[in-house]
């Protein structure tokens, strides 16, 4: 009931520059890092003057301190509302940088770890292998001739290290 007392006399030019400077602090507070504190200066003073227009139109305790009250219920609410909105964000962005930060961690070629193949070309720095038909580029820190067992030893996001395989390795006990 006290709502609907409160806004039936209230002219337009009232209504709007209470609304226009809650809408002020409103934008002002979303933004986090905003210097601009020309906002929050200009709609105080909206809000202010709207609750003095009120006043001047007819004059009331109960209506300054209800126009008061529900002005502060607004900003309150609203700060609320960015604070969960922006508390949402923040961890959808640390999930999805984890995320990432975890996709850089593994290497796209870590499930041929521990596997031999065949150099197809001497590797000296980096040469070529054939596993499964299929050809990969590769290094190695030794010279591997070209017809050699490697072996997969680590791989790091788009590269794959090798080592040579000693000969005794394929040997078979007489």
């Amino acid at each position: 009931m006290i709502l609907v007392e409160l806004f039936e006399n209230m002219s337009i030019i009232t209504i709007f520059a209470i609304l226009a400077g809650l809408i002020l602090i409103i934008i002002h507070m979303q933004s986090v890092s905003s210097r601009r504190k020309e906002l929050v200066i200009v709609g105080a003073i909206l809000i202010v003057g709207g609750i003095a227009l009120r006043l001047v139109m007819d004059f009331s305790i109960s209506a300054f301190f209800s126009m008061t009250f529900y002005v502060v219920v607004v900003l309150l609410t609203a700060d609320i509302i960015i604070l969960f909105i922006q508390k949402r964000a923040w961890l959808t962005v640390s999930l999805s940088h984890a995320i990432m930060q975890r996709e850089k961690e593994v290497s796209e070629y870590d499930f041929l770890k521990d596997l031999t193949a065949l150099a197809i070309t001497d590797i000296e720095n980096d040469g070529q292998i054939n596993l499964n038909d299929t050809v990969y580029e590769v290094y190695s820190e030794n010279f591997i001739e070209n017809g050699s067992f490697v072996k997969i030893v680590h791989c790091e996001k788009n590269r794959i290290r090798v080592k040579k395989i000693e000969e005794d390795f394929f040997r078979t006990e007489e």
